[in-house]
């Protein structure tokens, strides 16, 4: 149970109150950076260990899974190059995708005349995304091999940033990748939003959202305070469908993956229904200025 004095733990690091306990995980609202995240943070070599592990075996539905959603991923991403299109400045069109899974996002992309390359360190993630024919590095996110290519105009960050035991430095080092006015695109899991603090208060639900492979579990104000302290400026917010309506709406998801599966093709349902209106720009922007959403969607430019 959570020790109703609230401690802080501390290290020569990270300094912060204990907001939450569950299973063996602790979560602080850490002083020193800003956002909140587990205590102690893994050591990196665990971290490796870890992932090693996780990436030799594949859900037996993953492929099946992403075959049902490519019409649904597509279409999201076409919108995100849409919006890339508009912002940026120029006529280069280079993308990074940092953690670039099945390799479906550079193909659309590629298949709109940007020059796209990718890190991905998932060994079977990586040799689905070679049948598409697109430029990716097997790995984690480097550095200096990413500087071998120059500089993009986009750096795109999808479900990476909560895995990622420095995020600031590897912000920091993402940074020095862009070209001036380039931009940086984050979607994270929007966590501890106030639906969450809902279903938790109302409902009587733990905080299933923590889970072993995520260190830290930023929400919109978190992030954007943390790309303010680094100069990238925060151009556009918005977020993706907020699928605690759902729990609210008597489906609990949380217990019952089947139907875990039926709420996200409602979801899908949705956003394909309302694609190519405004309403569904209007809806997510809304939804981000309420801080709600499953996730956040920020853009920030380089100055």
């Amino acid at each position: 149970m959570l020790n109703k004095n609230f401690p802080f733990k501390t290290s020569d690091e990270h300094c912060g109150k204990v907001i939450d306990e569950y299973k063996d995980i602790t979560v602080i609202d850490c002083e020193n950076c800003g956002y909140k995240h587990v205590f102690p943070i893994p050591e990196q070599h665990d971290l490796d260990k870890f992932y090693e592990k996780e990436f030799r075996h594949v859900d037996s539905n993953y492929f099946k899974r992403l075959e049902e959603d490519l019409e649904w991923l597509l279409m999201t991403y076409e919108r995100y190059y849409d919006l890339f299109e508009q912002q940026c400045q120029g006529n280069s069109k280079k993308l990074l995708e940092i953690g670039s899974g099945s390799g479906h996002f550079l193909k659309c992309g590629k298949d709109r005349n940007w020059d796209v390359m990718g890190f991905e360190p998932s060994n079977i993630s990586y040799d689905y995304s070679k049948t598409l024919d697109v430029n990716v590095i097997h790995g984690n996110f480097d550095l200096e091999k990413a500087k071998e290519y120059g500089k993009y105009d986009v750096i795109f960050m999808r479900n990476v940033i909560e895995h990622i035991s420095n995020p600031i430095a590897m912000l920091k080092d993402i940074k020095t990748l862009l070209n001036s006015n380039g931009l940086l695109f984050i979607v994270s899991p929007n966590d501890y939003n106030p639906l969450q603090d809902i279903v938790k208060k109302k409902l009587g639900f733990d905080s299933f959202w923590i889970a072993k492979e995520h260190i830290n579990y930023f929400n919109f104000e978190s992030m954007k305070n943390l790309l303010k302290k680094l100069d990238l400026i925060v151009i556009k917010t918005s977020a993706t469908f907020p699928m605690e309506f759902f729990l609210l709406s008597g489906q609990d998801y949380v217990s019952n993956p089947v139907l875990g599966r039926k709420c996200h093709d409602m979801r899908k349902k949705f956003e394909t229904s309302l694609d190519e209106t405004d309403l569904l720009d209007s809806f997510y922007k809304f939804s981000a200025d309420q801080d709600i959403g499953r996730q956040f969607i920020i853009i920030a430019r380089n100055k």
